[in-house]
């Protein structure tokens, strides 16, 4: 668990880019067709890998931080603005 990244994206999802915001949507696209995407028992959509709030998690400054590596797709086209490693 990464704590930055977490706070991060939650800081992203409020206050980011219009970059940002167009990377997130592409991300969801695909976490939307995710086999492992849920809803937890509190009825928010979760990635059923990591446990992570999809609706943060695409906002992640990390480049193909999905632990199944699915954004490297949507990524490459926005290396100006995610980092390696935090």
């Amino acid at each position: 668990m990464n704590v930055r990244e977490i706070i991060t994206s939650w800081f992203n999802s409020y206050t980011g880019s219009d970059r940002q915001k167009e990377l997130a949507l592409k991300r969801l696209e695909t976490c939307n067709k995710c086999e492992h995407i849920k809803t937890n028992n509190v009825n928010i959509i979760v990635c059923g890998n990591c446990g992570c709030p999809i609706s943060k998690k695409i906002f992640s400054p990390i480049y193909n931080s999905c632990p199944l590596k699915k954004w490297e797709e949507s990524d490459k086209n926005y290396r100006d603005i995610l980092k390696d490693t935090l």
